[in-house]
């Protein structure tokens, strides 16, 4: 195994940008080269019933690709009903979400070591709230895991990405790469956009996902993850 941290934190420039559609793409590449993983979601908000079960959705996908042995509760112990910000969902239930509570729930998991790379999937982005005064970041802070950046390709992407790279930067989370997700079909001077971020980012571009395919790895996602 190379120096690369086996946990690995996937963020986003804002919600719905497709974090855990990209996870998935990422989870199937590696199984391809029989790399065990695993993936959880710590925070989640909004279920729907699957079976005789009420999940949340992107939970369940995560959970139809990981090749180790892992229950849903583990993939998604805070899992919130309404579809809402999580730090509203808690207070409305009192239930005390915070950094350590998250970090204690999941420690389990992410001390069991039968995996080659565990992905931790977030929540919304990168300064949602978790209680009036801690946000997603300090997570990031205390857990030390290089994170990869999603950007949803779409009007308004650059200044979202641009927002987000410089509070990593400013926050000292170190940033393994990032992914452009192209979720607006229709989007004008979409290579554009791409070709800005690749010359702003100093971190590697890991791949493109064009609208709903499948993600294309670049040189530097396999020299991290597959040499």
């Amino acid at each position: 195994m190379k120096t690369l941290k086996k946990q690995i934190c996937i963020i986003g420039t804002d919600t719905g940008i497709g974090k855990t559609y990209i996870t998935c793409n990422i989870l199937k590449i590696l199984k391809k080269y029989n790399y065990k993983v695993k993936a959880i979601k710590p925070i989640a908000t909004g279920v729907i019933k699957i079976g005789d079960k009420f999940l949340n959705e992107d939970a369940y996908l995560l959970s139809q690709e990981v090749n180790t042995d892992i229950s849903d509760s583990e993939i998604n112990p805070i899992c919130f009903t309404p579809p809402i910000a999580p730090h509203i969902a808690a207070e409305i239930i009192k239930y005390p979400l915070s950094v350590i509570d998250v970090i204690n729930k999941n420690n389990k998991t992410i001390s069991n070591n039968d995996y080659d790379y565990l992905f931790i999937e977030g929540v919304g982005g990168l300064m949602v709230p978790l209680n009036k005064n801690e946000t997603y970041i300090n997570l990031l802070q205390s857990w030390e895991f290089p994170v990869i950046l999603v950007v949803g390709i779409k009007l308004g992407c650059i200044n979202h990405t641009l927002l987000t790279y410089n509070q990593l930067k400013m926050h000292k989370i170190p940033i393994l790469g990032w992914v452009a997700n192209c979720i607006d079909r229709e989007m004008n001077f979409l290579i554009n956009n791409i070709d800005y971020l690749q010359n702003k980012l100093s971190c590697p571009m890991l791949g493109v996902n064009d609208f709903q395919k499948e993600l294309k790895p670049t040189l530097d996602f396999n020299k991290i993850f597959l040499n």
